[in-house]
């Protein structure tokens, strides 16, 4: 295998490389672009770096109090920014846990996005926090909803002569919860991430109707629970009236066995962690077994809002088949 490796100093020019050949990829971080090419999935002519546009890089507040984030900065960077942390409380918990902290050091946001691998930890919590993902290419900047972005296992609605500059993030009040099968920064087996509106719930819990939740690693994409958003609209905000609704919605979802946990599994695990995202945000209460929703800090040494699937999650056969 052999490529060349070009280094544009504008975003102009990187589209511009980008869409003159189909043979063309690239590369940010190189964490996930590096895999594909180790195991012959790609094989580019040409690598078009963006080490070189800084103007992709950095976090921003907006005016309606969320977040303008550039492509090219680091989940690291994003992990440790008080805005994140203050504006978007459940993707940074997602990004604490996501991979290892040497993973985080170099991925990027944008490539997270791009690369469109259904098991993977942001991109319910995109879904659910309804971001626009900000693509510039030829015709000019889009801007597409995380909802209609990812369409299957690495596919995705960006172009292919189109590349990533931004994220934008609305303000969310919500959490995210990682289950895995092996170790705690594993590829999530199931993602659950819950959001809502800020509002008023500092200064209580927020109302059922509004509630945003969507499920990773399950399917070959992330999705919205709609059925169940529509019927918590009518439900008290009680842990007996939650636990109901996720029992009837997730009975009814369509899904498959895997390689890693049969479909009955699954279908546990979805309702566990659905039912307790949602008494976490709904409630507004820390989480008995991870502690404090909007910080993330652990409550007992283990990694935060991260599950190794165990006992207490394990279906009627006690474990994942």
């Amino acid at each position: 295998m052999s490529f060349t490796i070009t280094e544009p100093s504008t975003v102009t020019d990187a589209v511009r490389l980008i869409a003159a050949d189909d043979e063309t990829r690239i590369v940010a971080g190189g964490t996930g672009l590096t895999l594909l090419l180790r195991y012959g999935l790609l094989a580019p002519t040409r690598l078009v770096s963006l080490r070189n546009l800084p103007s992709l890089a950095g976090v921003a507040g907006t005016g309606d109090g969320g977040l303008r984030i550039g492509a090219a900065t680091t989940l690291s960077a994003l992990e440790h920014s008080d805005d994140v942390a203050a504006r978007a409380p459940a993707l940074r918990q997602a990004l604490r846990r996501l991979g290892n902290v040497r993973v985080r050091n170099v991925a990027q946001l944008g490539g997270a996005v791009a690369h469109g691998h259904p098991q993977m930890d942001l991109p319910p919590v995109l879904v659910a926090g309804e971001a626009r993902i900000e693509v510039t290419g030829p015709a000019g900047t889009r801007q597409i909803p995380a909802g209609e972005l990812f369409l299957g296992y690495y596919d995705t609605a960006i172009g292919d002569d189109e590349l990533v500059t931004a994220v934008h993030l609305p303000p969310h009040h919500g959490v995210y919860r990682k289950v895995t099968l092996r170790t705690a920064e594993d590829w999530p087996a199931l993602g659950v991430a819950v959001t809502t509106d800020p509002g008023d719930s500092r200064d209580g819990p927020p109302a059922t109707a509004g509630v945003r939740i969507a499920v990773g690693a399950i399917g070959d994409r992330p999705f919205r629970l709609t059925d169940l958003e529509d019927a918590l609209a009518d439900t008290p905000p009680t842990p007996a009236g939650i636990a109901e609704a996720v029992t009837t919605a997730v009975a009814d979802l369509e899904i498959h066995d895997g390689v890693d946990a049969s479909a009955e599994y699954r279908r546990h695990l979805v309702a566990v962690h659905v039912r307790r995202a949602l008494q976490t945000v709904l409630l507004d209460g820390a989480d008995p077994d991870h502690g404090d929703p909007d910080h993330g800090e652990p409550d007992h040494g283990e990694p935060d809002d991260s599950d190794v699937a165990g006992p207490d999650v394990a279906g009627p056969d006690g474990g994942p088949r």
